[in-house]
């Protein structure tokens, strides 16, 4: 499932890689799951639900409640009610759009496919580990699988999108192609620190935007003064090519050179 086909629902608080007017961690892309409604901030030490990941439908880790091939995933309308769900192939930190694009496991969360768990359960794979998030918008407690950033806890081909206190996040699965050279095939954009290629936005640097790849390739879509906007992709190596009164700012992920042009 392309980012392109999920789209903003929320814009709350903090996402797990919103927008911002401030040099951020990461900048993928801000596409809340439209099942849930909702964005994760990370709160170390939240107490835990009264009966972990359960729901009026079906309890998540381990999946109960649900029959006939199906799983159980994370949803809040007015409240928790989570779903029976045929798993779909996305793995984790894949792109989904609803929970049905995700495989047997996990949960689509802010656009991507998040393992949910419970304390002292062991469930989450590879060196991450069960901890609270409280979602900005309800309120609601859940326990998801995070990973330290800048540390090894992720599987080979991802990273780990930062949320709350910048120290903990999720594991995004990792593109390959270049936000500078812009190398996807066809009409596509690179996008984000997830790099995905998607198709090309039409937004021109200035414009409003909604996601990145709202914005035509080369630009992302950042926070200023209570609004967003593209602006340019720009190599934070090299000399500075941003428009007067900017500069060119890293990102600080796995492409060092790679940075966002942000007002002086």
């Amino acid at each position: 499932m392309s980012l392109r086909s999920a789209r903003i629902t929320v814009l709350a608080t903090l996402l797990f890689a919103g927008c911002s007017s401030d040099p951020p961690a990461a900048d993928a892309a801000t596409t809340p799951d439209a099942g849930a409604h909702d964005a994760p901030t990370a709160t170390r030490d939240a107490p835990a639900p009264a009966a972990c990941l359960s729901g009026t439908v079906c309890g998540i880790a381990p999946s109960t409640g649900c029959a006939g091939g199906q799983s159980c995933a994370y949803r809040f309308d007015t409240e928790r009610t989570n779903e029976c769900v045929t798993p779909g192939s996305g793995a984790l930190g894949d792109a989904c759009g609803t929970n049905a694009d995700c495989s047997a496991g996990f949960s689509c969360l802010s656009g991507y496919c998040t393992e949910m768990c419970c304390p002292g359960e062991g469930s989450c794979s590879a060196t991450t580990a069960c901890d609270a998030v409280t979602l900005t918008a309800s309120g609601d407690t859940i326990h998801v699988c995070l990973c330290e950033v800048g540390g090894t806890s992720c599987p080979a081909g991802h990273f780990c999108n930062p949320l709350g206190d910048g120290t903990r996040g999720t594991c995004l699965a990792q593109g390959t192609c270049n936000r500078l050279t812009q190398d996807c095939p066809g009409a596509q954009g690179c996008y984000g620190t997830v790099r995905e290629c998607a198709p090309a936005g039409t937004a021109a640097v200035g414009a409003p935007c909604m996601d990145h790849h709202d914005c035509v390739p080369g630009a992302w879509c950042r926070a200023a003064g209570g609004t967003t906007e593209c602006a340019s992709y720009c190599d934070a190596s090299a000399a500075d090519t941003c428009p007067m009164g900017t500069h060119c700012v890293s990102f600080a992920d796995d492409e060092p050179n790679v940075g966002g042009c942000y007002p002086l």
